[in-house]
């Protein structure tokens, strides 16, 4: 007859290690420029200014990310 291994009453998580999936992602200064630049541009079409910044800035995260690495 088996008998379960015994567990610890505490475990501890290390997030860098325990976790199941990890993601790395290489940023690209040349894809984040293109995406400015297209943010810029979808952004200057909404009539409110506020809309241009964001758009820059989140145009260049994704660009960054998407974009091909240099």
């Amino acid at each position: 007859m088996k008998f379960n291994k015994p567990s610890n009453a505490v475990s501890v998580y290390y997030p860098d290690r325990d976790s199941p999936v990890k993601y790395e992602v290489e940023l690209s200064e040349s894809g984040a420029k293109k995406g400015m630049a297209i943010g810029l541009l979808i952004a200057s079409r909404v009539p409110n200014p506020i809309f241009i910044p964001v758009g820059v800035v989140l145009g260049g995260v994704l660009g960054a990310i998407f974009g091909k690495a240099d």
